[in-house]
Formats: C-alpha cells, sequence, structure tokens
C-alpha cells in the first residue's frame, strides 16, 4: 500500500526530489522512497521514454546541428556538462546532483535546439567534443599571432627599460639645488662656524686670564686680598657666568667663594 502511495506522489510531482517525496507520504524515508522507484521505475522516467519514442517515430528532414558551448547559457552548459558525466541518470537524478528540481532540468534541456532527451548523450558528447576542438583552434591562432602582435612592444621594451633604469639616475639631478642656492647655503654654514670659533676664541681668553689670577693668587704675588677689589671681582663673577666650561654648581662655588 506505502508503495502504491509512494509511486503515485512519484507520477503526480515528477519535479520532486527523493526527499520532498518521502515527506509526502506517511511514514516513508528517503531510502525506501529510492528503492521503490528502482524497483518498480520512476514514472518520470516512464514520461521521459514515452518522450523519446515519439521523437525518434518523427522523421528527420535535417541532418543534426549542435550548438557551439559558447551559444549555452551557464545553466545550460552545467546541465549538458552533468548528462556528459552521467549519460544514464534520469532528469531527477540529474536535478539531485545539481541541487535543482528536475523541471529546472526538464526547462534548460527543452531550451536548447537540437536537444533530444533519447540521444542526450551523444548531444552532449557532440557539444563538448566540437567546442573544445573549436577552442583549440582559437588558442593556436591566438599563440600564432602573439608573437607578431607582441614584436614591436618588445622591440620597444628594451628602450623602456634603460629609460626606467635610468630614471633613477636623472630623478637626482632634477631634485638638486641651483648653484645659487648651494653657494648660500655655505655662506651661511661658514659665517655660523667663524660664529662659533669667535665665541670659543673669546671663552678660552677669559678662561686664561681667570686662570693667570689664580695662579698668581696661590704664588702669593699680588696683593694679598685680591677679591677685595670690587672691580676684579666683578670680571671675575662675569667670566664665569659667561663660559660654558664652568657649570652651575662650580659658579655657585665661586660666587660663595667670592662674597
Amino acid at each position: 500500500m506505502r508503495h502504491k502511495q509512494i509511486l503515485d506522489v512519484a507520477a503526480e510531482n515528477p519535479e520532486a526530489s527523493i526527499a520532498e517525496l518521502a515527506a509526502e507520504v506517511p511514514s516513508a524515508t528517503a531510502e525506501l522512497v529510492e528503492r521503490v522507484l528502482e524497483e518498480h521505475g520512476d514514472p518520470a522516467e516512464a514520461d521521459e521514454t514515452e518522450t523519446a519514442a515519439q521523437s525518434e517515430s518523427e522523421p528527420s528532414t535535417e541532418s543534426q546541428s549542435y550548438p557551439a558551448p559558447a551559444d549555452l547559457s551557464s545553466t545550460e552548459r552545467e546541465t549538458i556538462r552533468a548528462i556528459q558525466k552521467h549519460p544514464t541518470a534520469s532528469q531527477r537524478d540529474l536535478a539531485e546532483k545539481l541541487g535543482v528540481t528536475a523541471s529546472t532540468v526538464s526547462n534548460r534541456v527543452n531550451g536548447i535546439d537540437g536537444f533530444d532527451w533519447a540521444n542526450r548523450e551523444a548531444f552532449a558528447n557532440a557539444v563538448f567534443s566540437d567546442g573544445e576542438a573549436e577552442s583549440a583552434t582559437i588558442s593556436d591562432e591566438a599563440e600564432t599571432q602573439t608573437p607578431d602582435t607582441q614584436s614591436p612592444e618588445s622591440t620597444d621594451n628594451p628602450d623602456g627599460a634603460d629609460s626606467q633604469a635610468s630614471g633613477p639616475d636623472t630623478a637626482p639631478d632634477d631634485g638638486d639645488r641651483s648653484p645659487t642656492e648651494v653657494e648660500t647655503a655655505a655662506g651661511e654654514v661658514n659665517t655660523t662656524l667663524t660664529t662659533f670659533q669667535s665665541t670659543v676664541e673669546d671663552l678660552s681668553a677669559q678662561l686664561a686670564e681667570l686662570e693667570g689670577q689664580v695662579e698668581t693668587v696661590t704664588d702669593g704675588g699680588g696683593s694679598p686680598e685680591p677679591f677685595q677689589e670690587p672691580e676684579l671681582v666683578h670680571k671675575v663673577v662675569h667670566a664665569c657666568m659667561d663660559s660654558e666650561k664652568i657649570s652651575e654648581e662650580e659658579e655657585l662655588r665661586i660666587l660663595d667663594s667670592l662674597l
């Protein structure tokens, strides 16, 4: 009884998948549906066989022509390729493999000019064998023409390579300063150096003067109390403050001793 229900549901829903058929029949599983269809035949396949028989009975007035793969849509090519890989599969089986319904498979193949389900294997082999041969011919022609079309570019490439190679050498020349700017910068540097040297010389002279005074005091020369003279103390203080060689702590110590 359940087998008959499965066959009836399959006949009424030729586009349904095995899982969908199992859902329509109470207590039926996908494994049971598949086994019943294998044992008793798929009603959808019976319809396909009748259609194929009718197609064979019709006389053919023209020689069979096959479209090129480029003339087919991507979904049509996918379906024909699946037929080529699985020539004995039913539309329901192909639908399972492609993840679509059986009616979708039927619409795809029926939309292809010259397609006959009864001769689907020969049709698929012819389409892709002719298409692959055509693609190979186009590829060979492209490879033959490629050297000719690229030869001018390849002739010019060495010049381009030389220009690119010389680019880094010429780039710095464009970024160099003008002679006037270089001369001005050099003059500023020289002025700064001269000022610095003059400052160093002045500090050295002041330091030498302080050292001489210290030696004089140490040797007992001069007045017994040299730092009692306000003018001399004033000079010593200014010399210490102007000298970069005397730290702040040393300045404080000297001031403390003088004052």
